[in-house]
């Protein structure tokens, strides 16, 4: 159970009704201490990169998702899928493109299985 929580992720709406990867993550008090002198959690936000082209945006936005990921790691499926939802713009179009090269012909979306 506590490994399942520990590699989850959350969705959270955000004014455009986009849903952008999140998590709350214990910031520990010494061990043993009551829970009144524990620290408050730590909210992180995976990183979201959208209509930059420029190479200090891009290196900027690598930087963040590896300081995200040596905090949180996340098995490569749902890095896969979590970047479909913080890439936006030119950046995104070019992921789709990119996953539809490698994506495996049982893994259509949804939609095609009813048309």
């Amino acid at each position: 159970m506590a490994e399942a929580a520990k590699n989850s992720h959350y969705i959270k709406e955000n004014k455009f009704g986009l849903g952008r990867p999140y998590l709350t993550v214990p910031s520990h008090g010494l061990p043993g201490a009551s829970s009144f002198y524990a620290k408050p959690l730590v909210h992180l936000d995976f990183p979201s990169f959208g209509e930059s082209a420029e190479t200090a945006d891009v290196l900027n936005f690598l930087e963040q998702c590896d300081n995200f990921l040596d905090i949180w790691p996340l098995p490569n499926a749902e890095l896969l899928g979590t970047l479909s939802t913080v890439l936006r713009g030119p950046a995104l179009s070019w992921w789709k493109a990119e996953r539809a090269k490698t994506r495996r012909p049982s893994r259509r979306p949804l939609c095609q299985h009813f048309s």
